[in-house]
């Protein structure tokens, strides 16, 4: 929304429709991340939350931000693909696997999820089968199956990157 610098700090204001959140960055810091403070681009920052008895609002200090791309990449465990009832059968299959073999050789599992009226399976694809879950993958999946079918299970307790 808005990045003011008061002395050798900047103030970032994050607003995601919901609330409105600052963020604080030493020069230093601002001038290594500047790159991924854009309009509408979606950023995951790891810092310390304090509450500003001065603002009456919360605020981070920012030790480190990375754009949500990247935060997939390296910190998705396993990817749940659901698979409407009706889907297009074994022609969805085969599109589905011409769509994941180039992405292969990643560290994220794949599973396939399908709930019908009468029944309910998850199918876990296994490891030769995990990808690298890219916007690109992120992408192609989406087209091939519809938005809102992916769903990403992460790895907890790491520091980000």
């Amino acid at each position: 929304m808005d990045i003011r610098k008061r002395g050798n700090r900047f103030t970032v204001v994050l607003d995601d429709n919901t609330g409105r959140l600052e963020v604080s960055l030493f020069s230093e810091a601002f001038q290594q991340f500047r790159h991924l403070l854009e309009k509408d681009e979606i950023v995951v920052i790891n810092g310390s939350l304090r509450y500003d008895d001065f603002n009456g609002a919360w605020q981070v200090n920012a030790r480190n931000i990375l754009h949500i791309d990247r935060v997939i990449e390296t910190r998705a465990k396993s990817m749940i693909l659901n698979l409407a009832p009706n889907g297009g059968g074994k022609a969805l299959l085969t599109q589905l696997h011409d769509v994941l073999l180039p992405f292969r050789k990643g560290n994220c599992d794949v599973a396939v999820q399908y709930t019908g009226s009468g029944a309910a399976a998850r199918l876990s694809l296994g490891p030769e089968w995990s990808v690298r879950p890219s916007r690109e993958l992120r992408d192609k999946l989406i087209d091939l199956l519809g938005q809102n079918s992916i769903r990403f299970v992460y790895t907890p307790g790491r520091e980000l990157m």
